[in-house]
């Protein structure tokens, strides 16, 4: 990157040494933590586009921790597999989150419509699993058994089997995705310049998630 101050024709700064650089309290040029191409959004949703989704080529399991930054979710907004599953069927006054099974000591009920924007965290887990809801926890203290889901995890919809997409809607900000205490998606709302492609990027795996299925996706301003 070159910068021409007055006075001197131009330095050359190394790409990625420099994040911010300002006149007093204006920023004049800021670093984006995607890369060339990709503009990051404040938020990705599919509302009133029932059928959009994101793949995020992950399959829960027992030890998986997830973190959403969402509003407006409706339906089926995230899932994966039908047995075992880790999904949520989100009601009229209340969301049902499934922890492996449709049994009852694998399912988490909590009551709330997240019509602004909420933090949800969901821990699965053998001895003890939650679900955390701008942190008020509600959790679940029957004992599981450990697990893989079959369908990989999608976002504003619940692959439930190879033929069969539950869908849903919702606004997302963010979602971040653990095994074992290890970060394995960090995804970032974006938008793809030329092709239009509204998704998200991983910065873990440094991968592109565009919107799949039959519907289309809506980008919110740049951030």
């Amino acid at each position: 990157m070159s910068v021409i101050f007055a006075g001197v024709k131009s330095i050359t700064i190394p790409e990625g040494s420099v994040k911010e650089i300002r006149s007093g309290s204006t920023v004049l040029w800021k670093a984006g933590r995607l890369p060339a191409g990709l503009t990051e959004v404040e938020w990705v949703s599919n509302t009133g586009a029932s059928g959009a989704y994101i793949d995020t080529e992950y399959m829960p399991c027992q030890d998986t921790r997830i973190e959403f930054t969402v509003k407006d979710v409706t339906g089926y907004w995230f899932g994966a597999g039908s047995t075992p599953r880790v999904a949520v069927a989100k009601n009229s006054n209340n969301s049902q989150y499934y922890l492996r099974s449709n049994g009852a000591s694998d399912i988490i009920d909590v009551f709330g419509s997240y019509p602004t924007k909420s933090e949800i965290i969901l821990q699965c887990g053998i001895a003890s699993r939650y679900v955390e809801v701008d942190g008020v926890k509600t959790e679940n203290t029957s004992r599981s058994v450990a697990f893989r889901c079959t369908e990989s995890l999608r976002l504003f919809a619940w692959q439930y089997s190879t033929t069969t997409l539950r869908t849903g809607s919702a606004t997302v900000y963010g979602v971040k995705i653990y095994e074992s205490g290890s970060l394995l998606r960090n995804l970032v709302p974006c938008r793809e310049a030329g092709s239009g492609r509204i998704g998200f990027f991983d910065l873990v795996t440094e991968d592109f998630f565009p919107g799949l299925g039959s519907g289309s996706l809506t980008a919110g301003p740049d951030v």
